[in-house]
């Protein structure tokens, strides 16, 4: 010991505590696949570290990972939630039953190529023969046998394709002739999947599933409901945009009201995962300085909607990607329930912003008094993050946030007594986005 230790005897605790801060720009894709098994979630920073672990290019989850990985910018990492229920996708095509009316489409099953397919019914066509017809026109294709099961039900025309279990098969380019087209993949424990995996790692923000089926979707709709993450799903479902019934999947979340869930409506390969491509898109902003209305997205195909269908899917609050003046862009961006996808996330960055800054005040301070020093400091750190939100863009500078907090002398003694610093209140305005503008104008000569 030197002869200063021996006079001045000195200790120094730091006291700083670090916590792992809620991450706003992590997407999850949840998906069965066997390419790993020694746990339920990995991260990803690649496509090339999803290939050295065996993932082929075919995948659903690399598909999706691509989608992710091939925007400007992109998240830095994605986690992969490994589903050990594997779903039997399903699709049940529904044609008009007209007469002399050609029905056609593409298929491909797990990796093969895409093969066409047609039929035209006859001059006398009913119901069954129409069934029996496109069973046939599918049935006949290579990459059929063995992969998928096709069914025609004789009494209303109804047209079924099953995926062998373990199997992905992708529809495109179906003719208009077909009235209604679903995705009824039955759900099979997706919810229970998704905890399992969050049990492991919860540390992500946004949801995105491989399986597109409708029971799916309402599943996960209700599911995410209950959590601070947003699910981003796509629906080949064609009631979604052909019809203003509040029946199809679009419809019945927004009369649930879901603030969580946006439903991405495509016309398109409904194993495309276009779902997570705007989930890469959205993601790598900071939480408030972003809209998703009017965005590009790489990956992802436009579809051809007349203004009635495009009222339908604003009706319903879905997410459409169409060309408008030549471009390619998403619509308005909304979550089912009609609020916006960034006001839904600036909220939950608001919300953990405060939470975890005033948990780290607390803990890492050998204590906050209880005296109107102490409360100075609590309202400190809430005006902190109120201006962080001013500087991110997520809220108005003016009116100017305000926090009001209690003198210690107001506060009910069996508060102090539970060492209860209450109430606390702020208020804040979002600072919102300009996604309309009305201009009208004077030129004179």
């Amino acid at each position: 010991m030197s002869s200063l230790d021996s006079l001045v005897s000195l200790a120094i605790t730091l006291e700083s505590t670090t916590l792992s801060r809620a991450g706003y720009g992590t997407p999850a894709i949840l998906d069965y696949n066997t390419r790993f098994t020694d746990t339920l979630v990995r991260s990803y920073g690649s496509l090339a570290a999803m290939t050295t672990d065996g993932f082929a290019t075919t995948d659903l989850a690399y598909i999706a990972a691509t989608k992710v990985f091939s925007q400007n910018p992109k998240p830095s990492t994605l986690k992969i939630f490994r589903r050990t229920n594997a779903p039997a996708e399903t699709m049940v095509l529904t044609p008009t039953t007209a007469v002399s009316t050609t029905y056609s489409g593409t298929l491909a099953i797990t990796g093969g190529s895409a093969q066409d397919w047609t039929y035209t019914s006859s001059a006398t066509g009913t119901a069954a023969t129409i069934a029996n017809g496109l069973t046939a026109a599918i049935a006949a294709l290579l990459s059929y046998s063995g992969n998928l099961v096709v069914s025609g039900a004789t009494a209303t025309g109804v047209v079924t394709l099953t995926a062998v279990t373990g199997k992905h098969f992708a529809l495109d380019e179906i003719s208009s002739t077909f009235s209604d087209v679903q995705d009824e993949t039955p759900d099979v424990s997706s919810v229970a999947n998704l905890a399992a995996c969050e049990a492991i790692d919860s540390d992500y923000y946004g949801l995105i599933s491989t399986s597109k089926g409708g029971p799916e979707i309402v599943a996960l709709s209700a599911a995410i409901e209950a959590r601070r993450k947003i699910l981003i799903i796509g629906s080949m479902d064609k009631d979604v945009y052909n019809s203003s019934a509040l029946t199809d999947v679009a419809g019945v979340a927004k009369t649930a009201g879901y603030d969580r869930t946006a439903i991405f409506a495509q016309k398109g390969n409904h194993m495309a995962q276009g779902d997570a491509a705007i989930m890469g898109n959205w993601l790598p902003y900071t939480p408030g300085s972003e809209t998703m209305h009017l965005k590009t997205i790489s990956g992802v195909a436009a579809d051809t909607y007349t203004d009635t269908q495009a009222g339908y899917l604003n009706t319903k609050n879905a997410l459409y990607y169409k060309t408008v003046a030549n471009v390619n862009v998403l619509l308005w961006g909304k979550v089912a329930s009609g609020e916006y996808l960034d006001v839904v996330r600036f909220i939950d960055w608001l919300y953990s912003n405060i939470q975890e800054d005033v948990f780290v005040l607390v803990s890492s301070n050998s204590k906050i008094p209880f005296t109107d020093a102490g409360v100075a400091q609590v309202e400190g750190i809430i005006r902190a993050v109120l201006a962080r939100g001013i500087s991110v863009g997520g809220l108005a500078a003016s009116p100017a946030p305000n926090v009001i907090v209690p003198l210690v002398a107001d506060v009910a003694t069996a508060d102090k007594a539970a060492r209860n610093l209450t109430p606390i209140t702020f208020t804040a305005t979002l600072a919102g986005a300009i996604h309309i503008t009305s201009i009208t104008g004077t030129v004179s000569v």
